[in-house]
């Protein structure tokens, strides 16, 4: 402890008022975090009664993109893409975009239908690319380092002029240690503007989405599987009746 007792009256109440500020500072901090976290917690319980009741993979993958626009807007957040990997074909394949109206004015100064925008695999200048072979998020304030070469860069820059974009983040959709594709975040304020929480609910996201796709993914499977054993059954059926 620190001996005050020397010191004069009034600089030994200003050492006191200065911690008692410092220490309701702290708390203040530490409150806030913790609404912060249970925001994150209530966001990324929505995106998972999604998953849990959605198994279609259409629309699962359209409900969790508009979902986290949902959450993310009041933060200034306008478009969220997501594109998936195409392995066989080798290109990054535009999947789902959110329904907004900065999206829709995006899509205006696209000279192909968003899904059949597909980035090659190997063209690692496209940040998307980059962001997969990396696995880790990466930021960029030019729509045109996420099109390329799919989409002139003259146009990608009409386009995010026209939509009102300054910065995007594209996540690496990973499960299991297996790259699925991306999901990018496309927001009206510059990378310094977005918070911590920000992060860690975009964080949350992809993760939910690796979930969904996982999920959707195997069903779809399974289905098919289904489809193919009831025709089978359907065509033994017929040759048993002819013989």
């Amino acid at each position: 402890m620190f001996d005050l007792s020397h010191l004069p009256f009034f600089t030994v109440i200003g050492i006191e008022f200065v911690a008692c500020v410092v220490l309701l500072a702290l708390f203040i901090g530490s409150r806030k975090a913790l609404l912060e976290r249970s925001r994150i917690s209530n966001a990324i319980w929505k995106i998972d009664q999604i998953i849990l009741n959605t198994l279609e993979f259409n629309e699962v993958v359209d409900r969790v993109v508009n979902a986290a626009l949902l959450e993310l807007s009041k933060y200034r957040y306008a478009i969220l893409v997501l594109s998936l990997l195409d392995e066989p074909r080798g290109v990054l394949k535009r999947i789902s975009i959110s329904r907004t109206e900065e999206a829709a004015q995006a899509l205006k100064f696209s000279p192909v239908p968003f899904n059949a925008i597909e980035i090659p695999i190997t063209y690692k200048n496209n940040l998307a690319i980059r962001a997969m072979h990396e696995k880790k998020p990466l930021e960029t304030s030019s729509f045109s380092e996420l099109l390329i070469p799919a989409i002139d860069s003259k146009l990608a820059y009409e386009a995010q002029l026209n939509a009102g974009i300054k910065a995007s983040i594209v996540y690496p959709v990973i499960v299991k240690g297996r790259v699925l594709g991306t999901l990018i975040f496309s927001t009206k304020k510059t990378s310094k503007e977005i918070s911590w929480y920000e992060r860690e609910i975009m964080s949350g996201f992809v993760d939910a989405v690796g979930i969904a796709l996982e999920n959707a993914t195997l069903f779809q499977s399974l289905n098919k599987a289904g489809q193919q054993l009831k025709q089978a059954n359907q065509r033994l059926r017929e040759l048993d009746s002819v013989s």
